[in-house]
């Protein structure tokens, strides 16, 4: 009987350890547990971005691309993620994460907004690199985020976005322009006049509505009375510019106004500006332009710019190629490659046209005295 009574006793706390063992798994369990849905998984990645974990979010973002890639929740994750990175200063991420928004989701009603994030993100590495203070200012940045607001503010008309994109254009106007005021105080400061009364000239026409615009009119008024001459105004920018227009606005000259030439005029046939001739070979042999197009025809040429919503913001050059005449579309004045290549790309992005490279102006020059 005692036998018994042990063997049941021995029993029964074998039996209560196993039930414990098993609910303390089954506990175990229930709190380990991996979300089976996709509003699970982006409510999971929705806290860690509420409690800052950045790095945990994005790794719930691949899982939820991974398992739910088309799920609405996915995207959202997605903007979401974007919007996080920027907001903690990691423009470079919400840019990427922006871009890759785009290409996998290039139709999707929300894409107006990566766009915006992809603009905001540039916006403010270009108000760092631009700030008055910086020893080594770089307006690559300013270009790249001016080309990704027109692009949204040109193709997303109705876009919620509109009117912070213009406000955000507006402004980098102003940085861009005051950049080009401190260039050509540095160049009259090493003593290169020409220069700097070639970069203000340009300044006024790039940016007439800025502050900076009005100290290059002044500084153009001063140089013209220190040659005892009587003060030339400077040339009037090409067409009254709005928070939208050109990233760069070359000079304006007769044939851009009229769409033809002095020559045209007088003889019925399409032939290069002598205005554009000179201004293209009285630039500083080391700067860059950006070649759009080129053809055999000027008028042609011309209504390749006009449809691209251009013609006034570019300077036509004849050449000859293979002993016949060849017409040449450029746009902007930029000091250095850097700049150039910036200027560029937001140019690309812009007009939606990749065929469009830079040159030096030696080049062009050359080219133009064979």
């Amino acid at each position: 009987m005692g036998m018994a009574r042990l063997l049941f006793r021995g029993n029964f706390f074998l039996f209560a350890f196993f039930i414990l063992l098993l609910s303390g798994c089954a506990s175990t369990s229930s709190q380990n547990r991996v979300p089976q849905n996709a509003e699970q998984v982006y409510q999971q990645g929705h806290q860690q971005l509420e409690n800052g974990a950045l790095s945990a979010a994005a790794t719930t973002l691949n899982e939820m691309e991974r398992r739910f890639p088309l799920h609405v929740r996915t995207h959202q994750l997605y903007l979401e993620l974007a919007d996080a990175y920027h907001a903690d200063g990691a423009d470079e991420k919400a840019l990427k994460m922006a871009m890759r928004f785009v290409r996998r989701f290039p139709n999707h009603r929300d894409v107006d907004y990566a766009y915006y994030i992809m603009g905001v993100a540039d916006f403010s590495r270009a108000v760092v690199a631009l700030a008055p203070n910086n020893p080594n200012p770089d307006p690559g940045f300013a270009y790249e985020a001016m080309g990704r607001f027109l692009y949204l503010i040109r193709n997303y008309p109705q876009s919620l976005y509109q009117v912070h994109a213009r406000d955000h254009t507006a402004y980098l106007r102003v940085l861009l322009a005051q950049y080009e005021l401190r260039q050509i105080e540095r160049l009259l400061a090493d003593n290169q006049a020409t220069e700097a009364v070639e970069r203000a000239s340009d300044l006024v026409v790039r940016y007439p509505e800025t502050p900076a615009a009005k100290a290059a009119k002044a500084l153009l008024a001063e140089r013209a009375e220190r040659k005892e001459e009587k003060p030339v105004p400077p040339p009037e920018p090409a067409v009254a510019l709005d928070a939208a227009s050109a990233v760069v606005v070359a000079p304006s000259s007769k044939k851009e106004e009229t769409g033809v030439s002095v020559a045209e005029e007088k003889k019925g046939t399409p032939a290069a500006s002598s205005e554009g001739d000179a201004w293209v070979m009285s630039r500083n042999a080391r700067s860059y332009t950006i070649q759009i197009a080129g053809n055999s025809k000027l008028k042609t040429l011309q209504a390749e710019m006009a449809e691209l919503g251009i013609a006034d913001q570019v300077i036509y050059f004849k050449r000859t190629l293979n002993g016949k005449p060849w017409y040449s579309a450029i746009h902007g004045d930029y000091a250095s490659r850097r700049e150039g290549l910036a200027a560029t790309q937001a140019l690309k992005s812009r007009l939606g046209k990749k065929d469009l490279w830079l040159r030096r102006f030696g080049k062009i020059q050359q080219s133009m005295a064979k």
